[in-house]
C-alpha cells in the first residue's frame, strides 16, 4: 500500500455535475471525506473537483482509497496536487474488497470527528454533504445517510427499475432511516473496522451502530446522483450481490434488513416513476429481475459463494452515460 498527496482541477464535458456552493463557511468539527474507488477513471476527476470547489465545507482531508485500479484513475487523481493539497491517494496494488478499502479509510478518519463516505462513482447534489453536517451536528444523530437518486431515463424499462428500485429504498428510509454507502456522514470510532468478508458495508455499519444504541437519521434533502445498470444482466448481478450480503448480515444479526421485506403490490405502484399499462407491465419485470436475482443469491448462499470482491458493473461506473436533462434538473432543484 502506497500513500500519495494529491490534486488540482479536471475540466471535461461533466460540468454539468460541478457543486456550486456558495462562498461562505460551515463551521464544523474537523472533518474527512472518504472515497473507494475502482477503476473509477469516468467520474473521480468530476467528483473531485467539485469537492475541492465546495467552499462551503471546511474539511481537511480527502482520502481516497484507489482498490487494485488499472485504468487511469490513479494517474487523475496524482493530477490534482497541483492546486489542492488535501487530497490524498492511498493504493491497493490488489482489489480486496469494499470492507478492506472502507477499513484503510476507517483508520485515516480517527484522526478527524467526523466522515463523509461515498462512492467514487457518485456525484452529491449542490450543499447534500451540508444538509448532513447540519443533522450530524444539531439533533444528537450520530450517522446519517443520503438520498441516491439515479440519473438514467425513467422511461427505459432498465432506467425505471433504478428509479423503481430507489424510490422503495426511499420510502422504507422514511418509515426507518436506511444509510447507503452512495452518501453517507458518521461521527468517527463508532467503528473502527469491518470484518474482512463483509459484503454490504453500509448495512454492516448502520446494524452495529443500531447494536450500539447510537442514533441514525435519513436526510432525503441530501441528494446523490448515480447511475443505474443499463443491461438486465448487470441488474441482476448488482441485486444478487446486495442479496447475498444482506442474507450474511441477516444471519450475523438474527433479523431481516429493512429494505430486504418484500414490498406490498401498492408500495410499488406508489414507488413507480409512472404508471399506466407501461408502468404496470415495467414493474412486473422488475419483480421478475428481482425474483431472479433472490434465486441465484440463495444458490450462491448455499454453495458458500460470498462475492467479497465482486464483479464490477461496468455500466454504473460512468455518468457521462447519463440523461443529462435530468442530472441538471436535479442539481437546480436545490
Amino acid at each position: 500500500m502506497t500513500i500519495e498527496a494529491v490534486s488540482t482541477n479536471f475540466d471535461n464535458e461533466m460540468a454539468y455535475l460541478t457543486i456550486n456552493a456558495p462562498k461562505t463557511a460551515l463551521h464544523t468539527a474537523s472533518l474527512m471525506i472518504g472515497i473507494a474507488v475502482s477503476n473509477e477513471e469516468a467520474n473521480i476527476g468530476n467528483l473531485l473537483d467539485s469537492l475541492s470547489k465546495c467552499t462551503l465545507l471546511e474539511f481537511e482531508s480527502i482520502c481516497v482509497v484507489s482498490s487494485g485500479s488499472t485504468d487511469k484513475t490513479n494517474d487523475i487523481i496524482r493530477s490534482f496536487s497541483e492546486k489542492d493539497n488535501r487530497i490524498m491517494l492511498i493504493t491497493e496494488t490488489e482489489r480486496n474488497g469494499k470492507s478492506s478499502a472502507l477499513n484503510i479509510l476507517l483508520a485515516e478518519s480517527e484522526k478527524y470527528d467526523s466522515m463523509i463516505y461515498m462512492g467514487g462513482d457518485n456525484m452529491p447534489c449542490q450543499n447534500a454533504i451540508v444538509h448532513l453536517l447540519k443533522i450530524l451536528e444539531t439533533q444528537d444523530v450520530d450517522v446519517v445517510g443520503g438520498r441516491p437518486i439515479p440519473v438514467d431515463d425513467p422511461h427505459t424499462f432498465m432506467g425505471f427499475c433504478t428509479h423503481l428500485l430507489w424510490n422503495l429504498h426511499h420510502e422504507s428510509s422514511l418509515k426507518k432511516p436506511k444509510i447507503s454507502g452512495e452518501l453517507m456522514a458518521f461521527k468517527t470510532r463508532l467503528v473502527r473496522e469491518l470484518p474482512p468478508a463483509i459484503i454490504n458495508d453500509d448495512a454492516y455499519i448502520q446494524t452495529l451502530c443500531e447494536m450500539k444504541k447510537h442514533k441514525i437519521a435519513y436526510c432525503p434533502e441530501a441528494k446523490v446522483l448515480l447511475k443505474g445498470p443499463s443491461t438486465k444482466s448487470d441488474f441482476i448481478i448488482q441485486r444478487r450481490r446486495v442479496f447475498v450480503g444482506h442474507k450474511q448480515l441477516e444471519l450475523l444479526i438474527g433479523s431481516k434488513i429493512s429494505t430486504m421485506k418484500i414490498p406490498r403490490w401498492k408500495d410499488i405502484m406508489k414507488a413507480c416513476p409512472f404508471r399506466g399499462i407501461k408502468g404496470r407491465a415495467y414493474a412486473l419485470g422488475f419483480i421478475s429481475l428481482q425474483g431472479i436475482a433472490f434465486v441465484l443469491a440463495k444458490w450462491d448462499f448455499s454453495r458458500r459463494n460470498l462475492p467479497v470482491k465482486w464483479k464490477l458493473v461496468k455500466t454504473t461506473k460512468n455518468l457521462q452515460m447519463a440523461n443529462v436533462d435530468m442530472a441538471i434538473s436535479e442539481l437546480q432543484a436545490l
